[in-house]
């Protein structure tokens, strides 16, 4: 379900956010830098750091010196004694580069929960010369132990106005992450269905070999990340047939690129833009009121849909729902909807024809 974006603040500092950032994708078709960073919450272990304080001039200073424009963060903590850490690494940020920095950020459980570590844990986003624009939060419909919730938002138009979702899947059962995964790819598409210049970056708890990385994949996603570390579980994706292309990927902060500021090391490309090849993109609308709590899921006879397990559909401002398809060329699909994945559609199967909006008002 789509929820509002539960908490959204905006730092500034000296630099207009009008003002375009020398380096960015649209001002002079150079590349636009992307770190994305599991900030362990406020704990200080594995990390070359005494104080959350030090730690965070340290992330910002490297960033100013790599010329990262926009960080995904993961377990961005909150609690009394320490403030908000996105906050906090906000204000360094703007110390260290000049620029002002802006933020969103949705909680996403209780961390540490009764020991001196507790605090409110969520994911956020930081981009530098600009706003965020359409900020919204995604918890997932498939959850066991932790919640977990994703952070979807536009970035500037100085820095390209792609939109980055921001993830951190479940880190203790597979079946559950890969779950999660297809909700993170259907949610990148369906919402950039116009251009796919969507980046999908975090924690994924899963390395590149794995049925998580596969879900993506299955769905015409990159990882450029893959090739830095086969046992890695943070990475950052992008659809094959988006307006970008990644020139590069590294490992900063890992101890040897850069002090290590997490237990986690992080993950930085560069982004340029590029002429998207043609994408033939099918789309699945389901219409019709459902209970609510109810989530539609859709099957198939066609890769990457199965008969065997569904693709969780997004709700659309109308109160419609849908999944985006970029795999197709030419083929008749064979499908149906499946209500919480359990409930069969009632009737034939639908046939629907690849490059095409499908429209059904589906009865369970």
């Amino acid at each position: 379900m789509l929820l509002l974006l539960l908490a959204c603040t905006t730092s500034t500092g000296p630099d207009s956010a009008s003002a375009p950032d020398s380096g960015s994708a649209t001002t002079d078709g150079g590349p636009l830098s992307l770190l994305t960073l599991n900030l362990h919450c406020f704990r200080l272990d594995g990390t070359d750091f005494g104080s959350n304080p030090d730690r965070f001039d340290a992330i910002a200073t490297t960033v100013a010196a790599e010329s990262v424009r926009v960080i995904a963060v993961q377990e961005a903590c909150e609690r009394t004694a320490d403030g908000a850490a996105i906050e906090t690494l906000a204000g360094a940020l703007e110390d260290a580069t000049g620029a002002d920095w802006h933020t969103a950020w949705t909680p996403t459980h209780l961390a540490w929960e009764g020991t001196d570590e507790e605090a409110l844990e969520g994911v956020g986003l930081l981009a530098r010369g600009g706003a965020l624009d359409d900020a919204t939060a995604l918890t997932y419909q498939s959850q066991d132990g932790l919640q977990r919730t994703a952070l979807s938002a536009r970035l500037p138009e100085v820095l390209g106005g792609l939109r980055v979702h921001v993830v951190h899947l479940d880190h203790a059962d597979a079946d559950n992450r890969v779950r999660q995964a297809r909700e993170s790819a259907v949610h990148a598409l369906a919402t950039t269905a116009d251009d796919l210049g969507v980046l999908v970056a975090g924690d994924l708890n899963a390395p590149p070999d794995s049925s998580t990385h596969d879900a993506f994949q299955s769905m015409g996603f990159e990882v450029p990340t893959a090739a830095l570390d086969d046992s890695g579980i943070d990475h950052v994706l992008h659809h094959r047939d988006g307006p970008l292309t990644v020139d590069g990927a590294r490992r900063l902060f890992d101890g040897t690129d850069g002090p290590r500021v997490s237990d986690h090391p992080g993950i930085a490309v560069d982004v340029s833009p590029r002429t998207a090849p043609a994408a033939t993109l099918t789309r699945f609308v389901a219409e019709g009121d459902l209970d609510s709590g109810h989530h539609p899921y859709l099957r198939g006879d066609t890769a990457p849909l199965s008969w065997d397990w569904g693709w969780p559909a997004r709700q659309r401002d109308d109160g419609t729902w849908e999944v985006v398809i970029s795999e197709w060329t030419s083929e008749e699909v064979g499908c149906k909807w499946v209500l919480d994945d359990v409930t069969w559609q009632q009737g034939p199967d639908e046939v629907a024809t690849a490059g095409r909006d499908h429209l059904t008002s589906p009865r369970f």
